[in-house]
């Protein structure tokens, strides 16, 4: 026999919570043997999309890592650009906890997931034009400086208009222009803040992170060789100096001990 009741949840309260309560409170009864609860509708659906965003996230990183090798041809490159969307991650995590909101696997997974194909472009723009200049002959540090000031207006602008366009559907603002009509809230539209929350939040942080991490980061390997150059250079002058001691010394026991050897001069320092 099967029985299904159906409930809604009451103004002032959160749907996740109520079924944690009634879970809880439904394990600690005895029922007879053989039976079996289920819960159905929204819950068993966001469950159900708990297990598939996580496994088409990655499935889409790694489309797009293979991309960006074979579009940068470097590994480093391409997870430099992969790097955004932990910023985005990271945004939308800080979003959810400046609005209140919580952690929707559906509405604000399915936002995750279209920010990952939203905040690349900017890194792909930074690095590709880094490589054109590259390849015309400027420095490292000159490319990575001209690309930023050349590409800062362009992401800016793309992103700006982006968040725009999402600002009315994160504040349920609907915009009638056929009967010019403002209404704030409605029967669907609580259903988009989440998604539209996580992509404003999340390209916002990511690209004001981006616009700075790229470059410095793009120099990075730059910067390391040339240290460890530098320490290399200065670690074979310090040995050519402890010879050139060593060298004097002998040559001055040898004078002192009779044998007409001219004395080195000191080494230079």
């Amino acid at each position: 026999m099967d029985v299904k009741a159906n409930a809604d949840v009451a103004a002032g309260f959160d749907k996740e919570d109520r079924v944690k309560v009634v879970a809880e409170w439904l394990s600690k009864q005895d029922w007879p043997a053989g039976t079996r609860v289920q819960f159905s509708g929204s819950d068993d659906d966001e469950k159900e999309t708990q297990a598939f965003l996580p496994k088409a996230g990655a499935a889409a990183l790694f489309i797009m890592f293979l991309i960006l090798v074979t579009q940068f041809n470097s590994f480093f490159q391409a997870i430099i650009t992969l790097m955004t969307v932990v910023l985005a991650v990271a945004g939308v995590l800080i979003g959810m906890t400046v609005t209140g909101q919580k952690f929707s696997m559906i509405m604000t997974g399915t936002g995750v997931v279209a920010l990952a194909g939203i905040v690349v472009n900017n890194a792909i723009v930074l690095i590709d034009t880094f490589n054109r200049m590259r390849s015309d002959g400027a420095t490292t540090k000159d490319a990575a400086i001209k690309t930023a000031a050349q590409r800062l207006r362009p992401i800016l602008l793309t992103t700006l208009t982006t968040i725009a366009g999402l600002i009315p559907m994160a504040t349920q603002v609907n915009l009638n222009f056929f009967e010019q009509t403002i209404s704030v809230g409605g029967i669907t539209s609580i259903w988009w803040v989440q998604l539209s929350t996580a992509i404003i939040f999340g390209l916002a942080f990511s690209t004001i992170l981006t616009l700075v991490l790229i470059p410095v980061l793009l120099v990075f390997p730059t910067n390391l060789a040339a240290l460890f150059t530098s320490r290399r250079g200065k670690d074979a002058v310090d040995e050519l100096r402890a010879k050139l001691r060593r060298t004097r010394r002998a040559a001055n026991d040898d004078y002192q001990d009779g044998k007409n050897y001219p004395a080195l001069p000191e080494a230079a320092e």
